[in-house]
């Protein structure tokens, strides 16, 4: 792995909520990149923090929610090969927490039924690899994008995640 590339977490929240629809918990960004677009709750992962460090400091930072470790489960480890500040993204899916997700200067949370996710309010390479993440498929991708954030390809497949 390129050591300038960046390594962030991205967790969502899946519940029933006492209905019959499956929903899970989508955040609109106030700040940084992608502004305005729903995406997980997360962000980059603090110098010489694990993975799961950084996935519960950022619910509690962002939606001010609390997990624990063995709740979350590592279910996608994403490449974004890209002219401007490559990443990769350890993505977690987290069915038990405590708390009630609330609105920060970062992100207002927002419920959604999972077959009516906002796909053209979020990143445009998020409808090849999020479907996967609502099925609870375990996989590993990599996009590839130019300098104006357009994607050139993508490669996913299944796996098995080691936390």
């Amino acid at each position: 792995m390129n050591s300038l590339m960046v390594k962030t977490v991205l967790i969502f929240l899946v519940c029933n909520h006492n209905t019959s629809k499956v929903q899970v918990l989508l955040g609109t960004r106030k700040t940084g990149e992608g502004i305005g677009q729903y995406n997980g709750i997360g962000g980059k992962c603090e110098p010489h923090e694990t993975l799961i460090d950084a996935a519960i400091r950022e619910v509690k930072e962002e939606i001010n929610v609390n997990s624990k470790p063995q709740d979350l489960i590592h279910i996608a480890h994403i490449t974004f090969q890209q002219p401007v500040e490559p990443c990769t993204s350890d993505v977690f899916v987290v069915y038990k927490w405590q708390g009630i997700p609330q609105p920060s200067k970062e992100i207002i949370p927002q419920w959604f039924n999972i077959d009516k996710i906002p796909y053209r309010q979020m990143w445009p390479n998020d409808e090849l690899w999020f479907p996967k993440v609502l099925k609870g498929d375990k996989f590993t991708a990599t996009f590839w994008r130019d300098e104006n954030g357009q994607l050139l390809k993508h490669d996913i497949k299944n796996t098995i995640l080691i936390n």
